[in-house]
C-alpha cells in the first residue's frame, strides 16, 4: 500500500470535523462536589451580596462617632446581627465574623480598648472610618456573574459555593478519551534500558484533563496492523474518542492509517499544514472519533489539544482550552512552508501587572518542552514581530 500525507490546512480540518460531528447534548445538573474539573453550560450568578451586610474582621466595638466614652449596648456574635440602632455615644461589642449594621463606620479591636463594666474608653483613636470592617456584597454582589459558560468549575470555585449554600450546578457532559501507545520499541518497565519508556499518556492525560475530559492509559500495542485493529475495535464503543500516540506518519513503522483504513474506518483528513503537527490524523470507526497523533511529544501534545477540542466540542462535550493573551518578549521566524501554520512553545508570566509570552526554542524531537515551556501559540504566518499580542493555549500554570 502506497503511503502518503494529504496534507490539508487546520481550518479545512476544523470544518471537517464539524461537519461530521455536529451534536448537541443536553447539560447535567451535579452536586458541586461532582463538578469540579467539569465544563459549565451556564453562566454562575451571585443571587445576592455576600456578605449580606458589613462584617467585623476582628473581634472588638462597633460604633458611629468617636467619644472619649462609649455605651456598649449589646453582643454580637460570628454570623449574627444587630437588628437595633446604635445611638451617638453607644457601641456594641462585636465577634469576628459578626454582621454589622449598614452605616457603621468605625470597628476598633478590643486590645485597643478598656472595658469597665458596659463601657469602653479608646486608647488608640482610629484614624479612618471603615478599618476592620469587609463591606457587604465584597465576595460577591448580587446579580454579579461569578463564573462564565464554558470556564472550568474549580474546586475554589466549588468551596465557595458550599459556602453560600449553593447545591448544584449545570455542567456540560464530560467526554471520556482512551489513549493508545503504539511502538515495540515502547515500554513501561522503568528498569528496562534498552526500551523507551511509555511517557506520552502521563503528560497526554493531564492536558486533556485540564481540558475539562477523563482520560484513561489503555497501554502499549506493538506496530503490527492487526493488533491495532482489533484493540482499537475493541475499545471503539467504552470510549467517547480514542487517540492513538505514535505511527501516524508514513514511516515503514507508522501502520495507523492503514490498520484503520483497510478494516473499514473512515479517513476524515491524514496530514495537516501545522508544524509541530504535520502527520496528525483523524478516523471514525462504529460513528466514534479516533484521533492519530504523533509519537513525537511536541506534535502529539499540539495535535491532541488542537484536533481533541475541537472534535470534543463538535460531539457537544464540555472543553476549555484555557488561552489567555500575552505579548511576546522577541521576534520569532519560522521554516516551514508558506501555507503552513507554525506552533511556538512559550514560556508565559507576568511581570509588572503585564503578562509576557517568552519564545522557547526546541530540537523537534526534544522531550524537555513539557517542562520548559507552559504553554504555546499558533501562528499564521512565518515571522511574528516583538511586542505582539498573541493567544497563548496554556499547558501548565502561570
Amino acid at each position: 500500500m502506497s503511503k502518503t500525507l494529504n496534507r490539508i490546512s487546520f481550518d479545512e480540518a476544523l470544518e471537517r470535523i464539524k461537519d461530521k460531528f455536529n451534536i448537541k447534548r443536553n447539560p447535567v445538573n451535579l452536586n458541586v462536589n461532582e463538578a469540579i474539573d467539569k465544563i459549565l453550560a451556564s453562566d454562575i450568578i451571585c443571587e445576592s451580596d455576600v456578605p449580606p451586610l458589613p462584617v467585623s474582621m476582628v473581634d472588638g466595638f462597633a460604633f458611629n462617632n468617636i467619644h472619649d466614652e462609649l455605651m456598649v449596648i449589646a453582643k454580637v456574635g460570628p454570623g449574627s446581627a444587630f437588628t437595633g440602632k446604635i445611638e451617638d455615644g453607644q457601641s456594641i461589642e462585636v465577634l469576628t465574623g459578626a454582621y454589622l449594621p449598614p452605616d457603621i463606620k468605625f470597628v476598633v479591636p478590643k486590645e485597643h480598648v478598656i472595658k469597665n463594666e458596659n463601657k469602653i474608653r479608646l486608647t488608640i483613636t482610629p484614624e479612618n472610618e471603615n478599618n476592620n470592617i469587609m463591606p457587604a456584597g465584597f465576595d460577591c454582589k448580587s446579580n454579579e456573574i461569578i463564573a462564565k459558560k464554558g470556564e472550568k468549575f474549580e474546586a475554589g470555585l466549588a468551596f465557595f459555593l458550599n459556602y453560600i449554600k449553593v447545591n448544584t450546578v449545570s455542567v456540560k457532559p464530560q467526554a471520556k478519551v482512551g489513549i493508545f501507545s503504539i511502538g515495540n520499541e515502547l515500554t513501561n518497565n522503568i528498569a528496562d534500558k534498552q526500551k523507551v519508556h511509555n511517557s506520552n499518556p502521563i503528560f497526554l492525560s493531564y492536558i486533556l484533563k485540564k481540558m475539562g475530559m477523563m482520560a484513561h492509559d489503555l497501554g502499549i500495542l506493538n506496530d503490527d496492523i492487526n493488533e491495532i485493529f482489533e484493540q482499537v475495535k475493541s475499545q471503539i464503543n467504552n470510549f467517547d474518542l480514542l487517540i492513538t500516540s505514535g505511527g501516524s506518519s508514513i514511516g515503514e513503522k507508522d501502520l495507523v492509517n492503514e490498520a484503520l483504513t483497510l478494516n473499514g474506518a473512515e479517513q476524515i483528513f491524514h496530514g495537516l499544514k501545522l508544524k509541530p503537527g504535520r502527520t496528525g490524523g483523524l478516523y471514525v470507526l462504529n460513528g466514534k472519533p479516533i484521533i492519530a497523533t504523533s509519537g513525537n511529544i511536541q506534535a502529539s501534545i499540539i495535535e491532541t489539544m488542537l484536533i481533541g477540542s475541537a472534535v470534543a466540542q463538535a460531539m457537544g462535550y464540555g472543553v476549555n482550552m484555557n488561552t489567555i493573551r500575552a505579548v511576546i518578549d522577541r521576534d520569532v521566524y519560522f521554516d516551514a512552508p508558506s501555507d503552513f501554520y507554525n506552533v511556538v512553545w512559550l514560556k508565559v508570566y507576568e511581570l509588572k501587572n503585564e503578562i509576557i509570552a517568552s519564545p522557547v526554542f526546541s530540537y523537534s524531537t526534544s522531550r524537555s518542552v513539557p517542562f520548559k515551556a507552559n504553554a504555546f501559540s499558533v501562528i499564521k504566518s512565518s515571522y511574528i514581530k516583538k511586542n505582539t499580542v498573541i493567544e497563548a493555549n496554556m499547558i501548565g500554570d502561570l
